[in-house]
């Protein structure tokens, strides 16, 4: 007897493509695609530029997401995703980011894996959310080191009551200067049943082995 997780989710393949270059205050934009959830909200933010240099975010349309930081340019990058209709794309300085109310359709033990490009050559640190609402159900964090070799950083967000996550926000935050590239993302939902399952039959074996 086996046990399996279900089918691996697509949250972005970045084959819908965008490009936007700030050198302050922040930049919010949406687009519509074969996102998780249907829709790819988009915040660019400087949060430090001392020599007034871009922030570039470049999605190529072919698989990949390039950030690229101006010398000692410190910003971060904000990628929700959630159900079509929900933001009103609003862009220009100091607009942000709302709060979906729609379904995902992630439920069970929820991992998020980023598939980063090799090669980055900046600390970054991912900051997770899993919203209903306005309100975080969910929430995890990881660091994807400079000196990593597997470039690809697990976020695992724990249970999620089916019809409970709205949205799914990611916060990219690179070094100052940083430049780094994201070739994916994608969602791994295991069914808590299917957890508990496992666990029993891992149970049952250990009680066999130890007769």
């Amino acid at each position: 007897m086996s046990v399996t997780s279900q089918a691996l989710v697509i949250v972005d393949d970045f084959s819908v493509p965008f490009s936007q270059r700030i050198t302050a205050g922040s930049y919010v934009d949406s687009m519509s695609g074969a996102f998780l959830g249907g829709e790819r909200d988009l915040e660019m933010s400087v949060l430090s530029n001392p020599l007034a240099q871009p922030l570039d975010v470049t999605i190529t349309g072919s698989q990949l997401a390039v950030i690229s930081n101006g010398f000692q340019t410190l910003s971060t990058l904000k990628l929700q995703y959630d159900a079509q209709g929900d933001e009103a794309g609003n862009t220009g300085v100091n607009k942000f980011l709302t709060n979906s109310t729609g379904i995902l359709g992630l439920s069970g033990n929820v991992k998020v894996t980023i598939k980063f490009l090799g090669g980055n050559d900046a600390n970054v640190a991912v900051n997770g959310f899993i919203r209903n609402g306005g309100g975080v159900i969910a929430s995890a964090s990881a660091v994807r080191p400079i000196s990593a070799i597997n470039g690809n950083v697990e976020l695992d967000f724990g249970p999620i009551a089916a019809g409970q996550a709205g949205s799914l926000t990611l916060e990219f935050a690179a070094d100052r200067s940083g430049d780094y590239a994201i070739e994916g993302i994608e969602a791994v939902p295991e069914p808590a049943s299917m957890i508990a399952l496992g666990a029993g039959i891992l149970a049952m074996a250990r009680k066999r082995r130890s007769k």
